[in-house]
């Protein structure tokens, strides 16, 4: 998975989680838990897997520069 898949994968986490009234925090748990139910990342749950780390980065930038008004 590259960086723009990320990307485009966190800008629709990231309103989604808007639209629900999610804090990034929530966000977090709820990738977290979601991704260790993928069966491809079962093996690598071990080691630290990056691009989980790099999927949550993106998600906090884009969670707080998409930040509705409010």
């Amino acid at each position: 998975m590259d960086d723009e898949d990320l990307r485009r994968l966190a800008g629709l986490a990231c309103k989604e989680a808007h639209r629900r009234g999610m804090r990034a925090e929530e966000l977090v748990l709820l990738l977290k838990r979601t991704w260790v139910t993928i069966p491809e990342t079962r093996d690598r749950q071990s080691t630290p897997n990056k691009v989980l780390e790099r999927l949550i980065s993106i998600c906090i930038e884009h969670y707080y520069r998409e930040r509705p008004p409010g």
